[in-house]
């Protein structure tokens, strides 16, 4: 049971600097739990099940001819809907209406300047759709997130049922054990529902955008393995330039993804296979060179703000030498500590299980060292892939980037699985029973500490709202001791002010407090009270005369002083 969470409501005791409790349970006030999924996910079961039976029933008396098509419809419907709803189930406190402090922001913007913010870091793809959307067809990204959302966990599904129509033409013959379908299926799961993948649905803005961005990514591989003409590159690099203007981060799994099913077709570690690295190194360089060169070269051209500012664009070369350390201390600690969201080691442990499982395998049973030999090549492409903008981050940037910006790391386990249940399955039955299981421990795993994760944030939600009404809530009474009426904010902070609450998750801009952050300060206290408020600036004279060298645990109504119209706020 998580400790529970205390803080202050509005001040209404005379007595200045007392502080007041309010205990908000974890299990009764917040809008999510154990039954509220179950009852979520049973209802759209039924909803999704009894739509696919239905159809499969009128398409099997209109045409009985065609009985085995309409059961491989079922199949595959019935699949994709499984998919669908695991996606559903992991993410389904994010159903619920959650803010991040850049979310207030937008939540009052009616128009906003998306394709400027979008394209310095060269996202034009994502710039157009936002202010389409936002601007033109009102659809507020905030506002509307719960339809984001799901639409986004259906681009994921759809990603996923794309890798595995992928997994069954890539298989030798036609499998029907038990074991091969699971392996087949949970697969593609682990590489797109990835651990770190929760940081974007936390940032509503980043959600749907990386989900498109993936699918682009999957459809370039199944472009470029199907064929290996004119034809299918340019495809596959069109359809990798949009994944790369639209969000950046899913790229990392093209050359990965693409050398496993590129392997089917060749069987060997040979010339042959390297010129399937070669190819897809080409579409995937080619198309990070457009990308960079768009931001460096053609978005000063229309836009005054700075262009990829977390990118250097001067002295690569030695940019990129001076941060290999940092990049392998990187590598280290996700590996190891997983961002401290799960367990540390965990992780790693499941990787040795896996390797120690694909090594044996290639060594001893099936003798197949060209397979482990795959192995290694694909996790050396993941990891270099997936961490290459690290390489070119400036000086001040975090030596741990975001969990975010290494989501495909996290899909380390189900990419050697998929290696596994292509080239090694059935060959030690008792070794698929030891994969599946990994696989399953690390869905578990993954699943609770997202929703752990998710429940953070909905916590941090409605402790910034409740500490915002006892602001807004003692405002409003010196307003009336005063005769006044407060239009502007001015704020500092105590000698030490948390970035979260205790007991909460936190690793760079993940859950922090909202009245922590000076852009979300104002548009906080207008959410709780629908006052629009303007930021200004404290004055010296105030913060020497009120609030230096002071510091609480806890707010009271001294950390408010209200002048004429402003209102002088100190942080704790």
């Amino acid at each position: 049971m998580r400790p529970v969470i205390h803080i202050p409501p509005c001040i209404s005791n005379p007595n200045h600097g007392s502080r007041y409790e309010l205990h908000i349970p974890f299990s009764k006030n917040l809008p999510y739990g154990i039954r509220n999924s179950v009852l979520t996910m049973t209802s759209i079961f039924i909803g999704v099940s009894g739509s696919t039976i239905v159809l499969t029933l009128c398409a099997w008396l209109v045409c009985p001819s065609s009985r085995k098509k309409c059961l491989a419809l079922r199949n595959n419907l019935t699949i994709f809907a499984g998919i669908f709803l695991f996606g559903l189930f992991l993410y389904i406190n994010f159903l619920h209406k959650h803010f991040t402090p850049d979310d207030y922001a937008w939540y009052y913007t009616d128009k906003i300047d998306s394709l400027e913010i979008f394209s310095k870091d060269s996202r034009l793809v994502q710039g157009l759709f936002f202010t389409g959307m936002h601007n033109i067809l009102g659809l507020n990204v905030i506002k509307y997130q719960q339809f984001w959302t799901v639409s986004s966990i259906f681009l994921l599904s759809c990603s996923c049922y794309v890798i595995l129509a992928l997994v069954r033409l890539s298989l030798p013959e036609p499998s029907h054990s038990y074991e091969t379908q699971a392996l087949a299926v949970l697969s593609p799961i682990l590489i797109i529902f990835t651990l770190f993948s929760v940081e974007f649905f936390m940032f509503t803005v980043a959600t749907f955008s990386y989900a498109l961005s993936t699918l682009f990514v999957v459809l370039a591989i199944r472009v470029c393995v199907s064929g290996n003409s004119k034809k299918h590159n340019i495809g596959a690099f069109v359809l990798f330039l949009v994944s790369l203007f639209t969000y950046q981060l899913a790229a990392g799994l093209f050359i990965p993804l693409g050398l496993v099913f590129a392997y089917g077709k060749i069987q060997h570690v040979n010339k042959k296979f390297f010129m399937a690295v070669v190819r897809l190194s080409g579409i995937y360089g080619l198309g990070m060179l457009v990308n960079y060169a768009y931001a460096v070269f053609i978005h000063p051209l229309f836009f005054s703000n700075t262009a990829l500012s977390r990118i250097a664009t001067t002295d690569l070369v030695s940019t990129a030498i001076r941060n290999i350390p940092v990049v392998a201390h990187a590598l280290k600690e996700i590996i190891f500590h997983t961002y401290d969201m799960l367990p540390s080691y965990l992780l790693l442990l499941l990787v040795i299980t896996l390797s120690g499982g694909i090594a044996y395998q290639c060594c001893f049973i099936k003798k197949r060292l060209s397979v482990l030999w795959l192995t290694i090549i694909v996790l050396f492409f993941l990891a270099i892939c997936v961490m290459l903008p690290q390489f070119f981050a400036p000086p001040g940037q975090p030596t741990l980037p975001h969990s975010r910006t290494v989501a495909p790391l996290a899909s380390i386990l189900g990419v050697m699985a998929l290696v596994y249940t292509l080239y090694l399955r059935n060959s030690f039955q008792k070794m698929d029973y030891v994969v599946l299981a990994v696989m399953l421990f690390w869905i578990f795993s993954v699943t609770g500490s997202v929703h752990s994760l998710s429940k953070d944030q909905l916590l941090v939600n409605k402790v910034d709202h409740e500490i915002a009404k006892a602001v807004v809530g003692e405002i409003e009474a010196q307003e009336k001791k005063l005769g006044t009426v407060v239009r502007n904010i001015a704020y500092t902070h105590d000698l030490s002010t948390p970035e979260t609450y205790e007991n909460i998750y936190t690793h760079h801009s993940t859950n922090k407090r909202a009245l922590r952050v000076p852009w979300s300060i104002t548009q906080v206290l207008r959410y709780v009270s629908d006052r629009n408020f303007q930021l200004v600036d404290m004055p010296t004279t105030i913060f020497k005369q009120h609030f230096q060298g002071k510091n609480w645990d806890y707010f009271a109504s001294e950390q408010i002083v209200v002048i004429g119209d402003t209102a002088y706020l100190a942080i704790y």
